[in-house]
């Protein structure tokens, strides 16, 4: 059974569906590890971004990095099967080499989930523990829409960081890449 919210998505003539994979581990709050193809490939979660978990280039540790980083393991334990969506026709790659992906978990945990929380972003942007993070671009309707409402929703009932970072979520929901110039 396919996620009938992949379906909406999949209706964009370049969309790319893959999988399922297993997850091998969780990185940190919006970094997988999958078995794919034999190998071992990370996975950068798309339209997520999550305080750092560990002193890095990016910042130093926070609180709220560790506790979004529990929480997607809680979401995908090692063996769960996910299931990879991406925007385009094939899944693009940042600059760290890792998939740039949507991460949805397969039919047989789908149960427990209503439709619009079987995206591990919507879960985790929901909960607060992320914001909806468009530096790759905007999602696609319908899970934009559903995506700027978890985050509207979590802000206004201070949910996860948005209690304790409120600066460093709005900071992050305000990122974006500059568009490339016209040659």
């Amino acid at each position: 059974m396919r996620l009938p919210l992949l379906l909406l998505l999949a209706a964009a003539l370049s969309a790319v569906e893959e999988g399922p994979f297993p997850v091998l581990r969780v990185t940190d709050g919006d970094s997988i590890v999958i078995q794919r193809e034999g190998k071992e490939e990370r996975v950068r979660l798309l339209y997520v971004d999550t305080p750092e978990c560990s002193d890095n280039a990016h910042g130093q540790c926070m609180p709220e990095g560790k506790a979004a980083s529990e929480m997607l393991r809680k979401i995908l334990p090692v063996g769960t099967e996910v299931t990879l969506w991406g925007p385009a026709a094939t899944l693009g790659r940042d600059r760290y080499d890792r998939l740039l992906a949507t991460v949805t978990v397969n039919a047989s945990r789908q149960a427990a989930h209503p439709v619009e929380l079987q995206s591990v972003a919507n879960s985790l942007i929901a909960q607060g523990h992320s914001v909806y993070w468009r530096k790759y671009g905007d999602a696609a309707e319908p899970l934009h829409s559903l995506l700027a409402k978890w985050q509207e929703v979590a802000e206004q009932e201070k949910a996860g960081a948005w209690a304790t970072a409120p600066d460093w979520m709005r900071d992050k929901a305000n990122e974006r890449t500059a568009p490339k110039a016209e040659k």
